[in-house]
């Protein structure tokens, strides 16, 4: 077989859960008849989820063996040694306080600290600079998950301004700041549209409430998600 031995990488996988083509038994029929290697990826892991079937006896790759790798947050130690041996592999000598003002902005997120080190070392932009980019691209972006939404766009917006108004919302106080701008929102929609946003990835839920978790994004639905 042409793909024997290969490995095929499918990034934002769950993207592919609005095509008419049911791709999950695509990946099934691999595992059964083709010796390749797959890699499956996607920033929105509920989703991803979602579009795997992950643990439903009746979906076609339940019991297939797979191993999965999360990344998470790095602490501020490790966001300093990833930012350091990365402008040291580029030659670029930075001072610590530069490093430090990075770490502390972008929290740990290594997509982000990825962008400011590969930014800072074509221009030289200081990091509020690319900070500043950063929640504009991290707004884009929500706003583009959320088109998905259609007419209902207004009230995911609206929550994910409330929550980031905050360091934890609670439920009640979401749906305060969404009905003092749009009116009654019934608490089964307003309970889908927090599940949505958390297998998204936009948001997460503590123990004490909902927070959006990257600070570039939370900045952006703050600052440059009047539009909508």
């Amino acid at each position: 077989h042409a793909l024997s031995r290969k490995v095929i990488v499918i990034d934002e996988a769950q993207l592919l859960r609005r095509s008419n083509v049911r791709f999950d038994q695509l990946l099934a029929y691999k595992y059964d008849h083709v010796d390749a290697k797959v890699v499956v990826s996607g920033s929105q892991v509920g989703l991803l989820y979602r579009f795997l079937r992950a643990g439903d006896p009746d979906a076609p790759l339940f019991g297939r063996p797979y191993i999965e790798v999360r990344l998470g947050r790095l602490s501020p130690e490790k966001s300093r040694e990833f930012l350091i041996e990365g402008f040291s592999q580029e030659g670029i000598n930075v001072g610590d306080a530069l490093v430090d003002k990075a770490v502390s902005l972008f929290d740990g997120v290594i997509g982000w600290l990825t962008y400011f080190g590969f930014t800072y070392s074509r221009s030289k932009e200081q990091p509020e600079d690319v900070f500043r980019k950063a929640s504009r691209l991290a707004a884009k972006e929500a706003s583009s998950v959320l088109n998905t939404y259609g007419i209902a766009k207004r009230r995911y917006a609206e929550v994910l301004r409330t929550i980031a108004s905050n360091e934890q919302a609670r439920w009640s106080e979401i749906k305060r700041g969404v009905e003092a701008r749009l009116g009654r929102i019934p608490n089964n929609a307003l309970a889908n549209i927090l599940r949505n946003l958390v297998d998204s990835g936009l948001i997460e839920r503590g123990q004490t409430g909902y927070a959006i978790p990257d600070p570039a994004l939370k900045n952006g639905v703050l600052h440059h998600f009047s539009g909508l």
